[in-house]
């Protein structure tokens, strides 16, 4: 890969991450720079769409999805989010065609049927709309519509969840596990993107949502986390225990089925010792049972990383928490009394890092002389040696890459 490429692939990836976590202004800034590099690249440009939408900027993101269909018309995936900008518009008939074609060529799409369901029930075909809930697997709504059938008077039919983000963030190589999204609205955006797509419609104020709407809106059911550990859309992590998992008791905010959890011991020289790993509420422990456990990162954020018979060297508060696939052995950065851990094997790991981290390349033949401060770990064959007496950095030689955080020390 060419630095052009390195660049453009960085600050996409940057883009998707920003997103991820609400950071809408400086996702949307990221991605301008990588726009700048390739001004016509698919994919950052299908970003800068979910950038908008996030922003409300819905005539904006309706026209770079209009014309990224019009360039792919076999991308059903575009076009799916294209169903959804004009569903928050209300353009609930021109939503209904394109959620057609998406179904024409993916008829077992959940997510798509459960769209149409929803651009049918605002049209009034509730027949249809009830049909497609099920096919959704939404019942729930499929048997509200069926009420309104059978009692014509006006009851109120909770919209379905539109989990936009759910869609991969094309251009990014990292994956996350949503549990939820925002609820469609029907409000008009009065924004323009431009002369041609002046809108001239009256404000209207945004509805009250119904006892249900606000219930399931930001909805999380922990039951249906399939993966050990997940992230949702607002950067909480869902930790899932079927026998055992190693995380940090701090930032937990609920817990459910019959866990158990303990102190969890240092390994040293691949031996299990009397330290406790980490200290006070800042200690890992290991959770062992069956059941979910939902965690904040509170002033930090999470970072969800699969290791594949790799090796990572962190600073130990860095680490959140941990398969029990991975091994771990515990020790001391070099020359100081900070702790630090070795992850190694095949498993899924959670870092917990301020949003500004990094990462920083070594090279054989250009060691690279990092703040003692800011180095959060590393990967690969990297040797940090400690400076000179009172003078806090480190001479980093060696092959790899060097974790860091910003720092003003």
């Amino acid at each position: 890969m060419d630095p052009l490429d390195r660049r453009f692939a960085s600050h996409l990836d940057r883009a998707g991450e920003l997103l991820r976590s609400y950071q809408i202004d400086r996702a949307d800034a990221e991605i301008a720079t990588a726009l700048a590099l390739k001004p016509r690249d698919p994919a950052a440009r299908n970003l800068l769409g979910m950038v908008r939408f996030r922003a409300d900027r819905l005539t904006e993101a309706l026209a770079i999805y209009r014309e990224l269909c019009a360039e792919q018309p076999a991308d059903g995936s575009l076009r799916l989010h294209l169903a959804l900008v004009r569903l928050r518009l209300g353009q609930n008939d021109e939503a209904a065609a394109d959620l057609t074609q998406v179904l024409e060529g993916e008829p077992k799409n959940q997510r798509a049927q459960g769209y149409y369901g929803l651009a049918l029930m605002r049209i009034g075909d509730l027949p249809g709309a009830r049909e497609a809930f099920l096919r959704a697997g939404q019942p729930d709504l499929a048997r509200q519509v069926e009420e309104r059938l059978a009692h014509p008077q006006p009851t109120p039919i909770p919209e379905p969840i539109v989990d936009f983000a759910a869609v991969a963030v094309s251009g990014s190589a990292k994956q996350r596990s949503w549990l939820a999204g925002s609820t469609v609205q029907t409000v008009p955006e009065t924004l323009a993107a431009g002369p041609e797509l002046q809108l001239n419609a009256a404000w209207v104020p945004p509805r009250a949502q119904s006892l249900v709407e606000f219930a399931t809106d930001r909805l999380l059911a922990l039951s249906a986390t399939a993966e050990p550990l997940a992230l949702t859309q607002e950067g909480l992590l869902v930790a899932r225990v079927e026998g055992r998992l190693f995380l940090r008791g701090r930032g937990a905010i609920a817990a459910s089925g019959n866990l158990q959890f303990a102190p969890l011991q240092q390994r040293a020289r691949g031996q299990v010792t009397r330290q406790p790993f980490g200290q006070g509420d800042e200690g890992l422990l290991a959770a062992t049972g069956s059941g979910h456990v939902l965690l904040s990162p509170e002033e930090e954020s999470f970072s969800l990383l699969a290791l594949q018979n790799d090796v990572v060297y962190l600073r130990e508060p860095v680490l959140f928490a941990f398969e029990d696939s991975l091994s771990w052995e515990n020790g001391r950065l070099p020359g100081t009394t900070a702790p630090i851990v070795q992850l190694r094997g095949s498993g899924r790991a959670v870092l917990r890092l301020e949003p500004h981290w990094f990462a920083l390349k070594v090279e054989t033949s250009a060691p690279v002389r990092v703040a003692e401060a800011a180095l959060c770990g590393w990967i690969g064959r990297v040797l940090p040696h400690p400076g000179e007496d009172g003078v806090h950095y480190f001479q980093c030689s060696g092959e790899g890459a060097l974790i860091l955080r910003r720092t003003s020390a």
